[in-house]
């Protein structure tokens, strides 16, 4: 007699930490710091075959050195702060530990010493891959990586600012 079995879906909550440095001309030499949550649910559909989606929000913060307009002034410090909500999924594979690959779309926007400039704002999106170890039933620990980018909306010939982003969630 075969056994019929059913699909699972469970509620998803995560954190993320992440260190991150920028890619491309629109760039500084300064490491960046900043988190994701995640809030969505995971379908297991064959056994080790899982897809969850979910709904992120992002933070990063840069600390970036910029020249003053005076000659004479030294390079002053400011931060570049990056937020983006985003909806996407995950794809994974579980055996032994949980490997994934994962991609949300959204809108971002860009703050810099004024605050957030809403004419700089466009959309966002990410790219990765995960590692999952499960601590407990309930609760995975893992490693990931991930591109990040935001298309600045005012001007549309603008380089993107994008990011390499490296944590633990």
């Amino acid at each position: 007699v075969a056994e019929q079995r059913e699909a699972r879906a469970d509620i998803l909550l995560g954190a993320d930490l992440n260190g991150a440095f920028q890619l491309g001309e629109v760039s500084s030499d300064s490491l960046g710091l900043g988190a994701n949550f995640r809030l969505g649910w995971q379908e297991d559909f064959i056994p080790l075959l899982r897809l969850a989606p979910e709904l992120q929000v992002n933070y990063m913060g840069f600390a970036i050195d910029q020249v003053s307009a005076n000659a004479t002034d030294t390079a002053s410090s400011s931060r570049q702060q990056l937020l983006s909500g985003r909806v996407g999924a995950r794809v994974g594979i579980d055996f032994l530990v949980g490997l994934s690959l994962y991609s949300h779309i959204g809108y971002g926007f860009i703050a810099n010493q004024g605050g957030f400039d809403f004419n700089d704002n466009g959309l966002s999106f990410d790219a990765g891959a995960a590692l999952d170890f499960t601590a407990l039933p309930f609760i995975n620990l893992g490693i990931h990586s991930a591109y990040n980018a935001i298309f600045p909306g005012s001007d549309p010939d603008a380089d993107p600012i994008n990011r390499l982003e490296l944590g633990v969630h």
